[in-house]
């Protein structure tokens, strides 16, 4: 895990964890950090609703896959059994499109929206425009 400090990681977090949150509610459980599709297969297990494919932005690990490569990888494990989102890597309209075209449902995107909001807002409503 390269130099990220200890702190973010909760190394005693388990397949346990998840099967509590499903007996403590009724909600749809979105699990987010699957990179692997037999971590993918173990979540339907589990009683995950959906799974955003991330890496967290490349951020925490040095080693870390590429989202459009476990991407393919996720969603050719869960076989349409439930939904994939994807997260990580996006910076563009047509980053976007690649996503979706390999089998992403929706992707999510901040880096790019949080540049334009720190540089001006004109600079925001110009990037959303060109992610349409």
């Amino acid at each position: 895990m390269g130099s990220t400090p200890d702190h973010l990681w909760d190394l005693t977090m388990s397949w346990d964890d998840v099967d509590m949150l499903r007996l403590a509610t009724d909600l749809p459980i979105v699990l987010k950090g699957i990179v692997r599709g037999d971590d993918a297969v173990e979540a339907l297990k589990h009683g995950v609703s959906a799974i955003i494919v991330s890496n967290h932005g490349g951020r925490y690990m040095d080693d870390a896959c590429a989202t459009l490569d476990a991407l393919q990888e996720v969603v050719k494990a869960v076989g349409g059994r439930c939904e994939v989102y994807m997260d990580g890597g996006i910076r563009s309209g047509p980053d976007v499109v690649k996503a979706l075209c390999l089998g992403a449902k929706a992707v999510f995107m901040g880096r790019p929206i949080l540049y334009g909001l720190a540089y001006k807002v004109s600079a925001f409503t110009a990037g959303v425009r060109c992610q349409r």
